[in-house]
C-alpha cells in the first residue's frame, strides 16, 4: 500500500483527470477504436501481424489472472476495475503496443517509454494495482514482443502465399477449439475478434482493397461506411451475444469480418460509383 499511498498523496482535480485519461488508453473502448482505424488506414499486412499480437498478449493476461487470482487492493481504488489484479492488463498491452509501433515506424522511442511509465502509474494512483502487477504486466509484455518478433516475417509470408482453402478453415477451427474450451472468460471475445480481423483482412489483401487514402473525402466515406456497419451489426448480434463463448465468439467475427473485408469492400463499390 506504501506506493499506492505515495502516488495517492499528489491528488488534485489536474491529477486525476490526467491519471484517468492515461488509463482510457487501455480500456476496451480504445480497442473499439484502433483496429477500426488500422485496418481502414493503415498498412494491411502490419495491422494483421499486429492483430495477431494483440489478441495473443490479450488471451495470455486473461489465462494470467484466471490462474492467479490476485484481487485488487481494497479501499483505496479511485475507480471501478473488473477482474483479478496480477497481471496489469494496462501496463502489458501498452508495452506490446508501443513496442510494436516503435519497431515498426523506428522512431518515438522516448515518447513511448514516457506513455508506458504514465500508464502504468495511472494504474497505481487510481488504485486499481499493486506495483507487481504493473511490473509484471511489463515483463510480459516485453517478452511477448521479444518472441514475436523473431516469427514476424513467417507470419507473413504466411499471409502473402498461404492457400486461403487451408489457412481459413485452420484458423477457424483453432480459435473456436480455444474460445470454447480454454475456460478463459471472455475467450470467446478475443478469439472471434481475431478471427475476423485476421480472416478478413487476409481476404481483403488479396482483393487488393486500398488502405492508403488519397483525398479527405476518402477518409470521411470509410468512417461513415465503417461505423454504421459496426453499429447496426452491434444490434443485430447483441440479443445473442451473451449466451456463452460460442455465441461471443460468432458475434464478434461478425462484427469483425465487416471492420476488416465488409467495410472496405463497401467503402471501395461507393468510391467507384462516385469516380473518387
Amino acid at each position: 500500500m506504501v506506493v499506492i499511498d505515495f502516488f495517492q498523496s499528489f491528488d488534485s482535480p489536474g491529477i486525476y483527470f490526467l491519471m484517468r485519461f492515461a488509463s482510457l488508453f487501455g480500456d476496451k473502448g480504445f480497442y473499439v477504436i484502433i483496429f477500426p482505424l488500422s485496418y481502414w488506414f493503415f498498412n494491411r499486412v502490419n495491422t494483421i501481424s499486429f492483430t495477431v499480437l494483440i489478441c495473443i498478449s490479450i488471451f495470455i493476461n486473461l489465462g494470467l489472472k484466471e490462474f492467479f487470482h490476485q484481487e485488487r487492493p481494497l479501499d483505496v481504488a479511485l475507480i471501478d476495475a473488473e477482474g483479478y489484479s496480477f497481471p496489469s492488463g494496462h501496463a502489458q498491452m501498452t508495452v506490446v503496443i508501443w513496442g510494436f509501433l516503435i519497431y515498426k515506424i523506428r522512431k518515438y522511442f522516448g515518447y513511448g517509454i514516457l506513455t508506458i511509465i504514465i500508464i502504468g502509474i495511472s494504474r497505481l494512483y487510481l488504485g486499481v494495482h499493486w506495483p507487481l502487477d504493473v511490473v509484471g504486466g511489463w515483463i510480459i509484455g516485453g517478452l511477448l514482443l521479444a518472441g514475436f518478433f523473431p516469427l514476424e516475417n513467417w507470419l507473413i509470408k504466411k499471409i502473402n502465399f498461404v492457400k486461403l482453402s487451408i489457412f481459413l478453415p485452420l484458423l477457424f477451427t483453432l480459435t473456436v477449439l480455444i474460445s470454447i474450451f480454454s475456460n478463459v472468460e471472455y475467450g470467446g471475445i478475443v478469439m472471434g475478434t481475431l478471427f475476423g480481423l485476421v480472416s478478413g483482412g487476409v481476404i481483403a489483401e488479396r482483393l487488393d482493397f486500398p488502405t492508403q487514402r488519397l483525398v479527405p473525402l476518402d477518409y470521411i466515406i470509410s468512417i461513415i461506411v465503417g461505423c454504421i456497419g459496426i453499429y447496426l451489426l452491434y444490434l443485430l448480434v447483441k440479443p445473442i451475444a451473451y449466451i456463452g463463448e460460442g455465441s461471443l465468439f460468432m458475434a464478434l467475427t461478425i462484427i469483425c469480418l465487416w471492420i476488416s473485408l465488409g467495410g472496405p469492400f463497401l467503402t471501395q463499390k461507393i468510391k467507384l460509383v462516385m469516380r473518387i
